[in-house]
């Protein structure tokens, strides 16, 4: 007798060793992606294990600056960590948890790692919040022209008056003034809400009298316009 040939093994499947199962992975959720520079030791990759994404996020908005140099030190290894992620999906009106993590690095004064969450692990969409802070983080390290990159882009993308002022300001940080002074002319006949603020930071960067007030809360963007007319804050 002749024994039959062996049947072909099945190249669809993949072999496994005896007793060891295997299992297709779905899509990377990229909200917790390893931003640590390189040779810092990082927490443990399942910390996040059997925490519930709603309650991780409401945490993540409690983290802000400290007095203790140990607690922040902690808190932006947690942050920059690499993770699985909890499952689960972000509200469609909120805030990613990617997004959630840079903001919480920002607060604590970690721009580098707030910048390479954005960078390294964006999510392949576009999303405005995230793109505005990525622009605020840019004049915050003095890269004006990066920032000014982003807010061209972000121009095809987005249609309110954030972008507006903020294209205006990036006409004046390149010396553009006529441009500028026409964009806010046109900005105001189109009834936009009065931001005496903006106004003041505009006519010093034209180089027009303006007198700050003290009290005032400038971001990054708006202190970097002031100091265009070389005042002092």
């Amino acid at each position: 007798l002749v024994a039959p040939p062996a049947a072909a093994p099945d190249r669809d499947v993949p072999s496994s060793p005896a007793g060891i199962g295997a299992t297709a992975l779905g899509s990377l959720d990229p909200s917790w992606g390893d931003a640590l520079p390189k040779g810092e030791p990082a927490l443990p990759s399942d910390m996040w294990q059997g925490t519930p994404r709603g309650t991780l996020r409401s945490l993540l908005a409690l983290l802000g600056p400290t007095a203790s140099p140990a607690l922040r030190a902690l808190t932006r290894r947690l942050l920059l960590s690499g993770a699985a992620a909890p499952s689960g999906a972000d509200p469609a009106d909120a805030p990613s948890l990617l997004l959630l993590r840079a903001q919480a690095l920002t607060r604590i004064g970690d721009l580098a790692g707030a910048r390479a969450v954005l960078d390294n692990f964006r999510a392949g969409k576009h999303d405005e919040a995230g793109d505005r802070l990525r622009i605020e983080l840019a004049f915050a390290g003095n890269d004006t022209a990066g920032a000014c990159e982003h807010v061209a882009a972000g121009l095809a993308l987005y249609r309110n008056v954030w972008w507006d002022q903020a294209n205006i300001s990036c006409q004046l940080l390149s010396g553009d003034r006529d441009k500028a002074a026409l964009a806010l002319d046109v900005l105001h006949d189109r009834d936009a809400p009065p931001d005496p603020l903006f106004d003041v930071l505009v006519a010093a960067a034209s180089g027009q009298g303006a007198k700050l007030d003290k009290r005032a809360t400038l971001t990054p963007s708006r202190v970097t316009l002031w100091a265009a007319g070389k005042r002092p804050l």
